[in-house]
């Protein structure tokens, strides 16, 4: 019997064969060398299912099974690391507990609940096939939550804490604009978003995702075009009226602060008040930050590689 593709990844242009398939839709497996090797494994077994649900739709709830089925076996392993003994609990307790202790990169245990939840029922087939590429990033994430179990708790909750906490000092600073002066030019921003802190590295790394103000009009092609800048800073400070930091990639300074001269405040506020004319401001807003998530992923993963 020759193999083809299933019909369900037909409306995905990038999918022609099956090392497309591989090469667009699929991530590298990557496992910390304290995980187990019957997890490591496991996880490879995983990988293999989804590649071959490329021939087979359903391989995709296979794997997924198979993923929440080595989280669950990678949580009892850790406790009786972290213990002494074997773990009595059941994985639902165990995902308290370890979310209690500052063993999981994310404040949303719910999220890892659906995932048990997730076990024992059927992972639904959705026509258009988006369904299929959002459970194999849950599988790839599900692997992520695997590695953070090996990972410093007490440096997760000083690295979440301040995450969380420049989220919001940050949403209140730049609301009326703000000015970005790095190597040797200005630019203004609507947004400044913290991806990510690394602070097992030395110095402590900060990951921004900084968002530029634009033309809101269409261009010849029909489009809006946007810039945004990705940014590394160590040593930052912020102090309600400044934000500063040293620039990783120049190691320069680096400074965010409000805009207070007369020609980029009527800059910014023509902006936003051709911004806010937009029908589809939000749908664009979406599109500017979409990549932010990705970043984090990749941080998160890079974060996990180093000792």
């Amino acid at each position: 019997m020759e193999l083809i593709k299933d019909d369900i990844w037909q409306g995905f242009e990038v999918i022609t064969t099956l090392q497309s398939f591989h090469d667009n839709i699929l991530e590298p497996v990557f496992f910390k060398d304290e995980v187990a090797d019957e997890i490591k494994e496991g996880g490879l077994q995983a990988q293999k299912l989804l590649l071959h649900s490329y021939y087979e739709y359903s391989f995709i709830e296979i794997a997924i099974t198979q993923a929440i089925f080595l989280l669950d076996k990678a949580l009892s392993t850790r406790w009786k690391e972290i213990h002494g003994q074997r773990s009595k609990e059941s994985f639902e307790k165990l995902i308290d507990w370890f979310f209690v202790n500052n063993y999981f990169e994310t404040e949303d245990k719910e999220r890892i609940h659906n995932m048990r939840k997730l076990r024992n029922r059927k992972v639904h087939r959705l026509d258009n096939g988006i369904g299929g590429v959002a459970i194999i990033h849950k599988v790839y994430w599900i692997f992520d939550l695997i590695n953070g179990l090996y990972e410093n708790p007490e440096l997760r909750k000083v690295r979440m804490d301040s995450y969380y906490s420049l989220i919001d000092q940050l949403r209140q600073f730049v609301t009326k604009g703000v000015i970005v002066s790095m190597q040797g030019k200005k630019y203004i921003a609507f947004s400044v978003s913290p991806v990510f802190i690394n602070n097992k590295s030395e110095p402590t790394i900060l990951h921004l995702f900084v968002s530029l103000i634009f033309d809101p009009q269409l261009q010849q092609d029909g489009k809006i075009h946007y810039s945004s800048v990705k940014l590394s800073v160590s040593d930052w400070r912020f102090d309600g009226n400044h934000f500063k930091a040293i620039d990783i990639a120049d190691g320069k300074p680096l400074t965010i602060s409000k805009i207070t001269d007369k020609i980029n405040r009527e800059k910014f506020d023509t902006w936003q008040i051709g911004f806010n004319q937009l029908t589809n401001g939000q749908l664009l807003l979406f599109e500017i930050f979409e990549p932010i998530t990705k970043l984090q992923t990749n941080y998160l993963r890079i974060f996990h590689k180093e000792n």
